[in-house]
C-alpha cells in the first residue's frame, strides 16, 4: 500500500471560506511556547477545550435533563475572534452628550474553523467527521459552557453560550469539514434568597 501525504493549506482554506487574510502557520517556536504539536508538526499555541462535566440538555420528548460530557479540545485549525461593546447612557446637551453610565456587554466571540484529520487530538476525534458530530453535541447543550485554555483565559472568559453553529461541505476537499460558531461569555450568578 502506498502512503499518501496530505498537506492542508490552511492560509488558502481560511482565506477562500472565511475571508480571513495572512493566517500564518506557525514556524518553530520554543517547546515552553506551545501546549502540543498537531500531527502536521505545527505546534498549537492556545487550544480551547470545552470542560467536560454534567451539563443541561433536552431529551427528545423537549425536557430538560442532566447528561455527562467529556472534555473536547476544538479542532487544531481554529480561529477566535473576541470583541466587546461598552453600554453607555447618553443624555443630549446642546453642545454633544453626557456620558452617564458605563458598562459592559458580554464578549462576543466568533469561531471560525476546519475539522481536518488530527491523529493528535486529545479525545480520539481524529477524523473530520468525528470532530464535527462531537462539536454538532456540544451544540446541543442547553447550558453554559465551561471553556479552558486558549484566549478566553486571558480576557476572563471561563463560561460561554454557544449561539449559533453551522457546519457545511467544502467543493473538492473531502476531508475538511469547515465550521462556525458564534458564542456569548456567561458569568455563573448565584442568588440568595433571605
Amino acid at each position: 500500500m502506498i502512503g499518501v501525504d496530505i498537506r492542508y493549506d490552511l492560509n488558502a482554506l481560511f482565506d477562500t471560506v472565511f475571508g480571513i487574510k495572512h493566517y500564518a502557520v506557525p514556524g518553530e517556536s520554543p517547546e515552553e511556547n506551545y501546549e502540543r504539536l498537531s500531527q502536521y508538526g505545527t505546534p498549537v499555541l492556545t487550544a480551547i477545550t470545552f470542560e467536560g462535566k454534567e451539563y443541561q440538555v433536552y431529551d427528545k420528548n423537549g425536557e430538560i435533563i442532566t447528561q455527562s460530557f467529556g472534555d473536547m479540545e476544538l479542532p487544531v485549525a481554529t480561529l477566535v475572534s473576541i470583541s466587546r461593546k461598552k453600554q453607555i447612557i447618553k443624555t443630549p446637551t446642546p453642545t454633544g452628550t453626557v456620558k452617564e453610565l458605563y458598562g459592559f456587554g458580554d464578549w462576543e466571540i466568533d469561531v471560525n474553523g476546519f475539522c481536518i484529520p488530527d491523529t493528535a487530538q486529545p479525545q480520539g476525534l481524529f477524523s473530520p467527521q468525528q470532530q464535527a458530530d462531537a462539536l454538532k453535541d456540544w451544540e446541543k447543550i442547553a447550558d453554559a459552557v465551561r471553556i479552558k485554555g486558549g484566549l478566553m483565559i486571558h480576557k476572563d472568559i471561563h463560561d460561554i453560550v454557544i449561539q449559533d453553529f453551522a457546519t457545511w461541505q467544502l467543493k473538492g476537499s473531502p476531508n475538511v469539514i469547515p465550521f462556525r460558531m458564534k458564542w456569548i461569555s456567561d458569568q455563573p450568578v448565584e442568588l440568595l434568597l433571605v
